[in-house]
């Protein structure tokens, strides 16, 4: 089948087994037509709960374009398609638009979550969130069910510690880890500010409001967080490098902070 990816797998803690679709969906309207006629038969041969997901490179209805020409056929097509396979479209926040041409000024909902009617009774309140695209020109999309936050890493002392030579002496190794802390709180800090304004900026883009200055500012904020990402990578390359050389398989942490 061209332009798309089928697998087969297991969808969370439930087990289900579904057909899972990666789609790129090709230009040309006779193209996506065959595509859509394709997967709807592969789904009536194969009976089972269905998630498909990708660039469908087609909109459901006028409002999801903006400053491109909406035609209604390929939409049509599109649309007949969800309904004939039993689709439902899973809702989506962060932002309306998933597709943005270079100049910010021709957006797009072309990427989205389709999966079976049965499927939402089986895994309830999921939901779709565009994120930000960065330097890409596509939004990626993650589909969930809920959010679970497991809390900050706790700091680990074990009792064997105490009975270490040098461990009541070894104030320069405090030192280090009280300065390493307070430089990753002001990293993090500064990598949240970065994302907020390019949320902010893509924001104003995905109303249609780009100018030139709106551009360069992404830009920028672009080039420093991808410098703070850089040094991130470099500290867990070395502490792979350590892992793996000197403790083997132990699960311990390379500054325990």
């Amino acid at each position: 089948m061209d332009n798309a990816l089928i697998a087969k797998g297991k969808w969370g803690f439930l087990q289900i087994k579904c057909f899972i679709i990666n789609i790129y969906a090709p230009q040309d309207d006779a193209s996506k037509l065959l595509l859509w006629n394709s997967i709807n038969a592969f789904m009536v041969a194969n009976s089972s709960f269905y998630i498909l997901f990708g660039d469908f490179n087609v909109v459901r209805n006028a409002s999801e374009r903006l400053g491109t020409v909406f035609l209604l056929d390929p939409s049509h097509s599109f649309n007949e398609f969800i309904d004939k396979s039993h689709l439902w479209e899973v809702s989506m926040g962060g932002f309306g638009f998933t597709r943005v041409n270079g100049q910010g000024d021709k957006l797009s909902k072309l990427d989205r979550f389709l999966i079976s009617f049965d499927l939402v009774d089986r895994v309830p309140n999921l939901t779709a969130l565009a994120l930000d695209r960065l330097a890409s020109d596509h939004r990626p999309i993650i589909l969930f069910q809920e959010e679970i936050d497991f809390g900050p890493t706790p700091f680990k002392l074990y009792n064997s510690w105490l009975h270490i030579d040098g461990f009541d002496s070894m104030h320069l190794k405090s030192r280090i880890r009280d300065w390493y802390s307070r430089q990753i709180k002001n990293k993090d800090g500064r990598k949240k500010e970065l994302l907020k304004t390019l949320h902010d900026i893509d924001i104003i883009i995905d109303g249609g409001g780009s100018s030139e200055a709106v551009l360069a500012d992404r830009r920028r904020i672009i080039g420093e967080f991808r410098l703070l990402e850089k040094m991130e990578t470099q500290d867990a390359v070395q502490k792979a490098k350590v892992k793996w050389c000197v403790e083997a398989d132990e699960n311990s942490n390379f500054f325990m902070v």
